[in-house]
């Protein structure tokens, strides 16, 4: 798994994380369950989606080249990236598999979030890094250039917050797409997620740490001793989820660990709504 840190420090090889193909497949095993709260993973090594349930019963939901980023839109849908052939494939509430978008403007998409207007952002890192911006109907637009982000998420306000590992620094969009530093001082910031009451959480896959970072800015250590953390994402009861190759940790609010599963290698994580 150190492949993970060095292709995410260097940019010269990025696909070396994954193992070379000229072809992507796509096979959905079930639907989006319509009880919400279930823990979507992407394992990109593994070419799958998982699903469990809060039990910590797992399922295949999907086999996807290269999947790593996961997101949902506010109908229950899930989305998902595909590294390597920078597609980004929906899964409706059906099962039903169709493709959202496919080159072009997306070079080697990695992270997914969604506003409250349905606008889904990007973030790609192949020629013209960046972050793009898919409306509702389909069409794709550059929202921000000149960074090469690993995680989104926005917060209630509606700003998007990113990190940079070129520059190992967060940084904040207003909707108009000016850009702000709002945090600094990671080792390898990877992925971002917010609690309820507004407080950011960045996982930092080199340093092995959870940094939580208050509304005003106040930065602190959350959790350390991690091995390699990617993905975060909350419950509805305030946990925090993190993909730690090769476990998915779960940490209580107060910052007690326990381990929810293990034996795959996680990327980045979603809760069904």
């Amino acid at each position: 798994m150190l492949v993970v840190i060095n292709c995410m420090k260097s940019r010269t090889s990025p696909s070396s994380l994954r193992t070379a193909a000229f072809w992507a497949f796509v096979l959905v095993t079930g639907a989006v369950t319509a009880m919400g709260g279930n823990l979507f993973v992407s394992d990109a090594s593994d070419s799958k989606v998982f699903q469990y349930r809060p039990d910590g019963m797992r399922h295949t939901f999907a086999s996807v080249f290269n999947a790593e980023g996961l997101a949902f839109d506010a109908a229950g849908n899930l989305y998902v990236t595909d590294f390597n052939e920078s597609i980004i494939y929906e899964f409706g509430l059906n099962g039903k598999m169709r493709i959202v978008a496919s080159g072009g403007p997306i070079s080697d998409p990695s992270a997914l979030a969604f506003d409250t207007s349905g606008n889904l952002f990007v973030a790609h890192n192949g020629a013209g890094p960046g972050i793009a911006k898919i409306a509702p109907d389909r069409t794709i637009s550059s929202f921000v250039s000149h960074l090469e982000p690993t995680g989104l998420a926005f917060d209630a306000a509606g700003y998007l917050f990113a990190t940079d590992y070129l520059s190992n620094t967060v940084l904040k969009y207003a909707p108009d797409g000016t850009g702000t530093t709002f945090a600094t001082g990671f080792g390898q910031p990877a992925d971002l997620a917010f609690d309820s009451a507004g407080n950011l959480f960045v996982s930092d896959l080199v340093d092995g740490i959870i940094y939580k970072i208050a509304p005003d800015g106040t930065k602190s250590t959350f959790a350390t001793g991690l091995a390699q953390p990617l993905g975060l994402a909350f419950d509805r009861s305030g946990n925090l989820f993190v993909a730690d190759y090769p476990n998915i940790l779960e940490f209580t609010p107060d910052g007690t660990r326990s381990t929810f599963a293990s034996g795959i290698a996680p990327w980045d994580l979603a809760f069904s709504p």
